[in-house]
């Protein structure tokens, strides 16, 4: 029997949810036992609470090339900036994420002490520092390098947009006129407000030029490309904070809608 492989963060883990992964009602579950391609492969969740997109991608690549049964893979991408330190080698966890949303806790690491005030800060003035084109052009990278690897692996793969901020028609280059022709997180990106028009349109294309250079956003493998999970969202769960049932029953609904237009 192949596999379908699920990798991401906690929208995939199923975070919140009492079952967690193992949660009927998680999108995970009702996309495997409901779409009729996927139904004929074993589950695997390879999903992680916390987990950064270059660490997303690290899961994801490691799991196909030792697994020769992979017929299908979804790869979650989340929010960003956001990182996974290891702040120490000790028998108890030393993990921490760095991200906004996601309060840091404290750690106790032989003779050192870090307070979650103290990683607070670090948080706040490392993560502002890195800009979001970085992390764009790494997931494109990303992807492209997954779509290569399953070509040699004869694994059909798509990928999900959990938490990415991008807008409607980011990745749609076009001749703008105007900056406000551009999209709003386009213009956020660029900091058009503070800038003349020519030097807006010049790094229009310079940015645009790294994506199409990094391997383009290859939007023939994304379920939602342009509406995130997190957009969908309309309830919680236990938590509340993570999608609640009736979420996951859209996000099921949308992604088996798209992966069988795209495996028809």
């Amino acid at each position: 029997m192949g596999i379908s492989l699920f990798t991401g963060c906690s929208y995939t883990a199923g975070a919140g949810f009492d079952l967690e992964k193992n949660q009927p009602e998680l999108w995970v579950n009702l996309l495997h036992s409901e779409n009729e391609f996927l139904n004929k492969t074993q589950l695997v969740n390879a999903g992680q609470n916390g987990r950064s997109n270059a660490n997303i991608f690290l899961d994801t690549v490691e799991y196909i090339t030792h697994n020769d049964k992979v017929d299908y893979a979804f790869v979650e991408w989340t929010s960003w900036p956001r990182y996974e330190l290891l702040l120490g080698v000790e028998t108890y966890t030393t993990k921490q994420l760095m991200s906004l949303n996601c309060e840091p806790n404290d750690h106790y690491i032989n003779n050192v002490t870090y307070t979650k005030g103290y990683l607070k800060k670090v948080r706040d003035r490392f993560v502002s520092l890195d800009h979001p084109h970085n992390e764009i052009i790494n997931i494109i990278k990303y992807t492209t390098t997954l779509i290569k690897l399953c070509q040699l692996k004869d694994v059909k793969i798509f990928f999900i947009n959990g938490l990415c901020q991008w807008d409607l028609n980011f990745f749609d280059r076009i001749v703008p006129k105007v900056p406000s022709d551009l999209s709003n997180y386009t213009q956020k990106i660029l900091l058009s407000d503070n800038r003349d028009d020519e030097e807006v349109f010049n790094l229009y294309n310079k940015i645009h030029n790294e994506y199409e250079n990094a391997g383009t956003i290859n939007s023939k493998h994304w379920l939602n490309l342009y509406k995130s999970m997190e957009q969908m969202t309309i309830d919680t769960n236990n938590d509340n904070r993570h999608p609640g049932i009736k979420s996951n029953k859209i996000f099921s609904e949308l992604f088996n809608s798209s992966l069988n237009q795209k495996l028809n």
